[in-house]
């Protein structure tokens, strides 16, 4: 299932999933998720033509917001394409950390299967198709338990402002995201999904292939962590879904 995002200057649309679920029925939240290690997966064909280069430019493919960590992508000041997984650490003195992959090292032109690999206090790497990147560091994370998950924006709550929004353009599928550092397995995984609905993954949530309703995409991890459709209409300024 693939989802397109236009994001333009009449529609803003993303997907989410909220730090914890009502009444406390999730099995595995977002809240618990970025407190230890994780994996996000996914395969995106962004149009690169409407990227911006500066940093407000740099749209979340997958995002968790707050000071943003995730897959983005972004053109630097001379045009070049770039992937970026960026996060921060350093509660009392926030600091950005982030590695990117560029259209210097393969071409960012087809569909990309991306993966953003989280060890806690060891590193954090992004790889696109065979191409890797990796940043090391032993701080803590900013704590994002209060944070949400996104998918086609940076941060998509209601209430931000447009700069932080971060709205990306293209198409996403093959979502998964698990409790998790997966490494040596991650290159069989854009081979067969299915292989990693295993319990050992710790699998927080899988796109199902074919489950939706017109404002929802269903998680077949058996956690309820279904992506919900948020829209939003600037000239009405009115939240659609």
């Amino acid at each position: 299932m693939k989802l397109t995002f236009k994001n333009d200057m009449e529609i803003r649309d993303s997907y989410y999933i909220p730090n914890q679920h009502k009444n406390a029925v999730g099995l595995f939240n977002l809240s618990d998720l970025v407190q230890d290690d994780f994996t996000m997966l996914c395969t995106a064909k962004p149009e690169w033509e409407l990227c911006g280069t500066d940093h407000w430019s740099a749209y979340g493919i997958l995002s968790i917001n707050g000071m943003d960590l995730g897959i983005y992508c972004i053109k630097d000041k001379n045009g070049r394409k770039c992937l970026r997984a960026e996060f921060w650490i350093n509660n009392d003195n926030p600091q950005v950390k982030y590695t990117e992959i560029s259209s210097d090292d393969l071409n960012l032109d087809d569909e990309l299967n991306l993966t953003l690999i989280f060890k806690k206090n060891q590193y954090i790497k992004l790889i696109c198709n065979d191409v890797e990147k990796k940043i090391e560091f032993t701080e803590d994370l900013i704590d994002y338990t209060t944070s949400w998950l996104w998918v086609g924006a940076a941060n998509h709550r209601w209430n931000v402002d447009g700069a932080l929004w971060r709205g990306y353009k293209g198409e996403v599928s093959n979502i998964s995201i698990y409790g998790t550092a997966l490494d040596r397995q991650v290159s069989s995984y854009f081979e067969n999904r299915k292989l990693f609905q295993d319990s050992k993954y710790k699998p927080f949530f899988i796109m199902s292939d074919d489950k939706r309703t017109p404002y929802k995409i269903f998680d077949e991890s058996g956690n309820g962590n279904h992506l919900c459709l948020n829209m939003y209409n600037l000239a009405e300024r009115n939240l659609m879904y």
